[in-house]
């Protein structure tokens, strides 16, 4: 986006690959398993009063199929870049159903960077490089990498601590 500029650094650039694209795409096959057993095979039950939790949850259904489905395709791009002229930190990216996002987190803001083991997810363990924001309750996370990068990802951290203090 704006790497052209000689003063800013890219800290990281995420897209959403085939494979992973493919898969939110059938996590989105599964709700509907739900609505057809919940509103189609008992349909004239669901059209009366006593049907309508059953037909609401069905929608609820859909319609996350809908999200997944437009997640899978429309996938999200982000980039964060650190502008040390400017003390912040720009937090961009584009999403095809959403358009454009930026968000900036002025240097005066961050309370901390930290380097944090992050285990909640479905595969192996990854660091993050999270911000504490002043007033915030949760720290913003910059940046995901697998395990097997810590030595880049401590660099990126410390490079980071230091354009804050400078």
């Amino acid at each position: 986006m704006t790497d052209t500029l000689p003063h800013l650094w890219l800290i990281g650039r995420e897209t959403l690959g085939p494979l992973e694209r493919v898969l939110i795409g059938m996590v989105g096959l599964a709700p509907l398993w739900g609505a057809r057993d919940l509103v189609v095979r008992p349909w004239p039950v669901a059209l009366t009063l006593a049907g309508l939790p059953f037909l609401t949850i069905g929608l609820v259904a859909l319609a996350m199929t809908g999200v997944f489905f437009a997640a899978a395709v429309l996938g999200p791009e982000r980039e964060v870049h650190v502008d040390p002229m400017a003390r912040v930190i720009r937090d961009s990216g584009r999403a095809d159903w959403i358009g454009p996002f930026s968000r900036a987190y002025a240097f005066d803001d961050i309370e901390g960077i930290d380097v944090r083991l992050d285990r909640q997810t479905d595969g192996p363990d990854r660091l993050q490089i999270v911000l504490y924001l002043r007033g915030a309750r949760r720290p913003i996370t910059l940046l995901t990498r697998p395990l097997a990068d810590r030595p880049e990802v401590d660099a990126l951290a410390e490079k980071l601590r230091a354009a804050l203090q400078g």
